[in-house]
């Protein structure tokens, strides 16, 4: 019940910091804080619970540094002209009648290549929107199938960090995560591609 109670507060804490701009780093402090306040009063020592602290953050520290190799290679590309290419050269194969598809596929491409939805939102999703904007198509629908695309790609790809943690955390194999999930994603895939094939027409 006390992990509940604490689960919860630290939820609305978070919350809260979210829709007022504060930095996160505080209200995930405070819920630090709140769950070693409970691991002592159910008995722990100070000196247990910073151990099984450091060795929790440990495992996760790899996802901390994938995240900082990703951010690089993500401004790496960007001014090196490889998001911005795959754009152009993704922009020149579409077919205007199928823009939601094409929108979808493109995501899903540079997803997988970045692993990253955010970078990929933030990138290829920007400039799918605005041709989306030129070419009066409805964007609500684009920006469905932009994000449909990079949560496709993020949850499949070995650059993701969200696979790196599952993997740390679980104790299984990087590779054979993906592989399963790769499966498991087939059918969603091939039905969102039937889906926006016929939005895109009608």
């Amino acid at each position: 019940m006390d992990i509940l109670i604490g689960m919860s507060i630290t939820f609305f804490i978070l919350i809260y910091s979210i829709f007022n701009g504060i930095f996160l780093g505080i209200p995930l402090l405070l819920g630090l804080f709140i769950f070693i306040f409970i691991s002592w009063k159910r008995g722990f020592s100070i000196k247990d619970i910073m151990i099984m602290s450091y060795i929790g953050g440990k495992k996760a520290f790899v996802v901390l540094k994938i995240l900082v190799l990703i951010g690089a290679l993500t401004a790496i590309w960007m001014s090196a002209g490889t998001v911005p290419g795959i754009v152009y050269y993704g922009i020149q194969f579409m077919n205007p009648d199928l823009f939601i598809l094409y929108a979808f596929l493109i995501s899903s491409v540079v997803s997988l290549l970045l692993g990253t939805s955010l970078g990929t939102a933030s990138t290829v999703g920007l400039a799918l929107i605005v041709l989306a904007k030129g070419g009066n198509v409805d964007t609500n629908i684009t920006a469905g199938a932009i994000i449909a695309g990079a949560y496709f790609g993020d949850r499949c790809s070995p650059m993701s960090s969200s696979a790196h943690l599952v993997a740390n955390i679980t104790g299984t194999h990087l590779y054979t995560n993906i592989r399963n999930m790769f499966k498991s994603s087939i059918l969603p895939f091939a039905l969102s591609v039937i889906l926006y094939a016929l939005i895109s027409i009608h």
